[in-house]
C-alpha cells in the first residue's frame, strides 16, 4: 500500500508505469497523524518504508516551514502511527547524506557523525534522525517493532523530474534547447544510481526483523573517492551536435562569495560504513517506489 500526496510532477513515473492498478493508493499528507494512523490501523502493515519528504534543497530556502513540518514532523507523526500498530515489525526511515554536522575538513562521513546542517533541508534531516533515535531508544524500546535509518544521496536514475537537480535539469535543456543553468560547478559528488541505496534498504528491511542488532543508521553510498566526479566546465560536447544546441551559464559564478548563495558542500564525502558488511559484495538492482510504502505478507 502506498501513502502519499498526489504526484508532484508532470510526467510522473507513478502514473506512468500504472501503479494505480496493481496496488491500493491512499492520496493524504504525511502531516496529517489521525489520516495517517487511520491508514496504518486499516492495512495492518508489517513492514512501513518512510520515504516521505521534501526533498529538495533549495525548495527549503523558499519554504523552511513546510520542509521542517514535513521532514521533521512527518518522520514523529510515521513514528506515533507505527507505535500504535501491534502488526508493525520493521520500520525504514529514510534521510539523507546531507543530515551530518559539516566541519569542512573533507573527510567521509561515518554513521556515528554528530548531526547537523546549515541550510533547513539539511537541518530538518538531521533533526528527523535525532527523532528517529529517540523514538528508538525510549518510546520503541519494548515495542515489537525494529526501526533503522538510512542514509544516501547523489542518487541519480529514471523517473526524476523535479526541478533543481543536475540530471535532469540538463537533460530538460538538451531536449528543448534552452540554457544549461549550472548552480554548482566547482561541486565533486559520489554519484550512485538509485537500484543501489533501494537494494540494501530492502536488504535491511528483510533482515532486521531477525536481528535487532541492525538497528541504528545506515549510510548508503560509494566508499571509493576516486570513484566521485565532478561536472566539466562545458558540459555540452554531446548537446552540440543536435540541431539548436544549448548554451550553459554558471549561476552564481564561480568568483562568487559562498555567502551570496544557498549552502551547499563543494566535495560530498558520505561512505557505505556499516552497509558493507550487509552488502559484502555490493548491492544488486531491485525496484520500489520512491516515497511511504507499507509491506504486508
Amino acid at each position: 500500500m502506498g501513502y502519499a500526496l498526489p504526484p508532484p510532477s508532470d510526467p510522473s513515473l507513478f502514473l506512468l508505469l500504472g501503479l494505480t492498478d496493481h496496488l491500493e493508493q491512499r492520496e493524504a499528507d504525511v502531516r496529517d497523524l489521525e489520516e495517517l494512523r487511520r491508514c496504518v490501523e486499516t492495512f495492518r502493515p508489517e513492514v512501513v518504508f518512510h520515504l516521505a519528504a521534501q526533498s529538495l534543497v533549495l525548495e527549503s530556502y523558499r519554504d523552511p516551514v513546510a520542509t521542517l513540518a514535513t521532514n521533521v514532523m512527518g518522520t514523529v507523526n510515521v513514528l506515533e502511527a507505527v507505535r500504535s500498530s501491534p502488526e508493525v515489525l520493521a520500520c525504514v526511515v529514510v534521510t539523507s547524506d546531507k543530515c551530518y554536522e559539516t566541519d569542512g575538513s573533507g573527510r567521509p562521513h561515518r554513521e556515528g557523525d554528530p548531526m547537523g546542517g546549515i541550510d533547513p533541508y539539511s537541518a530538518s534531516k538531521g533533526c528527523a534522525e535525532i527523532v528517529t533515535a529517540a523514538y528508538t531508544r525510549s518510546l520503541l524500546k519494548d515495542h515489537q517493532c525494529r526501526v533503522v535509518s538510512v542514509r544516501a544521496g547523489n542518487v541519480i536514475g529514471g523517473g526524476d523530474w523535479s526541478t533543481d537537480r543536475l540530471v535532469p535539469d540538463i537533460v530538460r535543456s538538451v531536449t528543448t534547447g534552452s540554457e544549461i543553468v549550472l548552480r554548482r560547478p566547482d561541486a565533486v559528488r559520489p554519484w550512485q544510481h538509485v537500484l543501489e541505496p533501494i537494494a540494501g534498504y530492502l536488504t535491511l528491511a528483510e533482515q532486521l526483523t531477525s536481528n535487532p542488532a541492525l538497528e541504528g543508521g545506515w549510510n548508503f553510498g560509494r566508499e571509493r573517492q576516486d570513484r566521485s566526479v565532478g561536472l566539466p566546465r562545458d558540459p555540452n560536447p554531446c548537446a552540440r551536435q543536435r540541431e539548436g544546441a544549448c548554451e550553459t551559464r554558471l549561476e552564481p559564478p564561480l568568483g562568487r562569495p559562498r555567502g551570496d548563495r544557498p549552502h551547499g558542500e563543494v566535495v560530498s564525502r558520505a561512505v557505505r560504513g556499516r552497509s558493507k558488511r550487509l552488502c559484502p559484495r555490493g548491492i544488486g538492482p531491485r525496484r520500489i517506489r520512491g516515497r511511504d510504502c507499507f509491506a504486508r505478507r
